[in-house]
């Protein structure tokens, strides 16, 4: 098992090299130089605090399906399982936290894939309202016929 743990390290590393070989890193240092530093902490700001939101709604999942997972470890599940979804079409990679639960505190996959499903549906469900209230804020289409697919959802 250590050996499949530093395989992975490895390729993580060669990766990483690979990429920063492949980057214009003279770009990247321009737009560091204007960015502003108070903008960016208010966004990592924002961003924090929607994790925390998020890794609380699905802790109250998780409670609702009587699994019990701290609240330190369900915000390092979620963190590193959005870390991994970043990175996969459709962000499946947020399924990553069924193997957290499963290796945890020994919750069987099947047991724990509800909670995360129902997860992402809220994201899902969230990014169709957001999506609804630009279009009415745009009047892209007829504000009743929007009015009327919002109540379906």
């Amino acid at each position: 098992m250590k050996n499949k743990k530093w395989i992975f390290r490895l390729i993580g590393i060669a990766i990483f090299v690979y990429i920063l070989f492949h980057v214009d890193l003279s770009k990247y240092i321009s737009y560091l130089k204007n960015l502003q530093l108070s903008s960016f902490l208010y966004a990592c700001g924002i961003v924090l605090g929607l994790y925390f939101i998020k890794s609380f709604r699905w802790k109250i999942l998780l409670n609702g399906q009587g699994i019990r997972y701290s609240y330190k470890h369900t915000f390092l599940a979620f963190t590193s399982s959005n870390f991994v979804a970043f990175i996969t079409p459709g962000r499946i990679g947020e399924f990553i936290k069924i193997f957290y639960l499963k290796h945890d505190i020994g919750v069987p996959y099947t047991r724990s894939f509800p909670s995360v499903l129902v997860d992402r549906l809220f994201d899902v469900y969230a990014l169709l309202l957001f999506g609804l209230c630009g279009l009415i804020e745009l009047k892209v289409f007829d504000s009743h016929l929007i009015l009327l697919v919002a109540v379906f959802l």
